[in-house]
């Protein structure tokens, strides 16, 4: 098999490179395995890599290099599947990186890729390519990125055929996050053995760790701690391996505590395990870490480990009692009794040095391909397994699923993408039998308030996804929505998401008002709707409420036009009057009555899915309110500042207004 292993670049120091490298370099005894990344900056990498694994630079940043790309004008570009980060300047992943990133996945003969970087599992999930398996590693918490990255990101799993993560923890709090439905194995980072094997702990009185120098690692815990058991142990000594910038910070706990003649910054190496060898005692004060490649490399070597016990590395490498001992993060006085316990006992540190040393064969090279090729062949018998779908709507506004390849006594799963109405999320999945090859999902006591994606759950349990091979909404156009046995508004769209599946969305409201037309003339803007499971009652009317103060500024009689029909005007002046030089939004919402709730006034009655780009309407330029100080007209009135009012559908699919400084 040939394995492809995406990264966005080899020359930095990082967990992410060192686990690529070293799982490559597991795999290439018994695969043809390549590791391609993104961009080149520098010479080489400070990780080693198997001689047997190819290397694939798709772009040469390197000033100096006489045919890189540093020059080249899309280099310094933005990307537009990449999701790309404001934050920096100049991209780091240019539009030339991924051109050429997708060029390379429209060509490629390997049997499988593999993204290591959130950001190019986006860029996989889109690209053209062969039918080779696409798999995502997620070697951090992936509820912990940026919010555009995640909302590209978790649609991308779905393209995934697996995707691995770090611990079970990460796959419970994933899965929950995401809808549920993916292949998540949790694969732990391959780690070989310190030095190749052979070198192990000196036992010299050190306490050690390594690390980059920052909040989160918590070295400054590490220090406190020494300093609570110093007195008692003057033999012993703390070293700390690392750079970064909480450098001065933790020299300057070091000074206060007057520990700078037995605790040191010993600063970044690229000889980390030799370095740790020396001691007798691994720490890590870390707040946070979803795995720890250092904590494995330094058991390997011998070293009882003291640990915090933070999410969720730590706690699924080793056992506390028996290859080290877990403290609550950052708890000094925690972490200064366990350095008691094994500074003040040989024989403990002997017993848990060798217990870790043992525990830490679990990482190594022969372990981690086993377990990523029971990874690859789960996640190409899924493939063989998945089931087309065509979905439609029939003529009582149910949706129907065919599927094509189910077993006998399959359901139908619909797992939840997003969450009901009013903030409540309600149930979960929605499960539906597949008799005789078909599923059908009914329009009154169907799922719930939300989108829900469509998932396979074969006889033995095991869900599988659905491939869409066709989506046919046109049924929905004559099904009705409202209906005596239920009032209110009832419907099911059938739809193709991002990634390709089945998917649903369903709208169940007790009381709702459609918005049929909206006319912006005149300075006017005019909303003709019916109401659904109520009727406009002599106090019904129209409130314009200013998004995110929830204060309702301004409101127009909705006059019944019979059937549960309305009518309202609202002139575009009264916005503009409230306009203060920021843009300004207002959800309008129907209040059938006095003293009734209130109810957005949406467009839900279409087989549109998201309406924003779909129902626009022309904008009205009015006056604003006068500026003091404003410039004097040709008769030496005050000119007015002039306002766009802008009617649109908002991504809730509500009739909302905003107003901004016309141009």
């Amino acid at each position: 098999m040939k394995i492809a292993f995406l990264i966005v670049d080899r020359d930095h120091i990082g967990g992410v490179v060192s686990a690529v490298h070293n799982l490559a370099g597991a795999l290439a005894g018994r695969h043809e395995v390549e590791v391609v990344a993104l961009r080149r900056a520098r010479d080489r990498s400070p990780f080693p890599l198997d001689p047997r694994v190819r290397v694939v630079n798709l772009t040469d940043v390197r000033p100096e290099s006489p045919t890189g790309d540093a020059e080249d004008p899309l280099a310094v570009q933005r990307p537009r599947v990449y999701p790309d980060d404001p934050a920096q300047k100049t991209p780091k992943v240019g539009r030339l990186a991924e051109l050429r990133l997708l060029r390379y996945l429209a060509g490629t003969d390997a049997d499988a890729v593999v993204s290591s970087n959130p950001r190019i599992t986006v860029v996989l999930a889109r690209a053209d390519g062969g039918g080779y398996l696409r798999l995502a590693q997620e070697h951090s918490h992936p509820w912990g990125y940026a919010r555009e990255v995640k909302r590209e990101l978790y649609p991308a799993y779905r393209a995934m055929d697996a995707v691995t993560v770090l611990t079970p923890e990460v796959a419970e709090r994933l899965q929950a996050d995401t809808g549920g439905g993916h292949s998540m194995p949790a694969v732990p980072n391959c780690v070989p053995p310190a030095g190749g094997g052979g070198l192990r702990a000196a036992g010299a009185p050190f306490i050690v760790t390594g690390g980059v120098l920052k909040p989160h690692k918590g070295f400054d815990v590490l220090v406190e701690a020494f300093a609570k058991v110093s007195g008692e142990f003057p033999e012993w000594g703390l070293r700390i391996h690392g750079g970064g910038p909480e450098k001065a910070r933790i020299r300057g706990v070091i000074e206060e505590r007057g520990l700078y003649e037995r605790a040191h910054l010993m600063g970044p190496t690229e000889r980390l395990p030799w370095e740790l060898a020396k001691g007798a005692v691994f720490a890590l004060p870390s707040k946070r870490e979803p795995f720890g490649n250092v904590l494995v490399e330094a058991m390997s070597l011998g070293l009882p480990v003291v640990s915090a016990d933070c999410d969720h590395g730590p706690r699924n490498i080793i056992t506390s009692g028996k290859e080290g001992l877990l403290v609550p993060p950052g708890d000094a006085e925690a972490m200064a009794d366990a350095l008691r316990v094994v500074l003040g006992d040989p024989r403990a540190r002997s017993e848990m040095g060798e217990a870790a040393r043992i525990g830490a064969e679990r990482f190594d090279e022969a372990h981690s391909a086993e377990r990523f090729e029971a990874v690859l062949e789960e996640a190409s018998k899924r493939r063989s397994r998945e089931v087309q779908g065509r979905v439609s709507v029939d003529g009582s506004g149910d949706v129907r699923i065919d599927l094509h390849g189910a077993p006998e006594g399959s359901e139908v799963v619909l797992h939840r993408r997003t969450g009901g109405a009013g903030g409540g999320r309600g149930a979960e999945a929605a499960v539906f039998p597949a008799e005789a090859g078909t599923a059908v999902v009914p329009r009154l006591g169907g799922p719930g308030e939300g989108e829900w994606r469509v998932a396979l759950r074969r006889p033995d349990g095991a869900e599988t996804a659905v491939g869409c091979s066709a989506c046919d909404t046109s049924g929905y156009l004559g099904a009705p929505r409202l209906s005596r046995e239920a009032p209110g508004l009832r419907s099911l769209l059938p739809y193709v998401g991002e990634d390709g599946a089945p998917a649903v969305r369903s709208r169940v409201r007790t009381v709702h008002a459609e918005v049929r037309s909206v006319r912006t003339a005149e300075g006017r803007i005019t909303v003709v709707g019916e109401l659904w499971g109520a009727e406009p009652g002599p106090g019904a009317r129209v409130e314009a409420v200013r998004r995110g103060s929830g204060v309702c500024e301004a409101e127009a009689p909705a006059r019944a036009a019979g059937g549960g029909g309305f009518r309202a005007e609202l002139p575009a002046r009264v916005f503009a009057s409230r306009f203060r030089g920021e843009e300004a939004i207002w959800d309008l919402w129907l209040r059938p009555d006095e003293g009734a709730d209130r109810t957005g006034l949406c467009r839900l009655d279409t087989d549109v899915l998201r309406t924003t780009p779909v129902f626009t309407h022309p904008d009205l330029t009015v006056p604003g309110p006068r500026r003091p100080g404003a410039r004097l007209g040709p008769l030496g009135l005050l000119r007015p500042r002039r306002c766009t009012v802008r009617v649109y559908f908002s991504s809730a699919d509500r009739l909302a207004v905003k107003v901004v400084a016309a141009p």
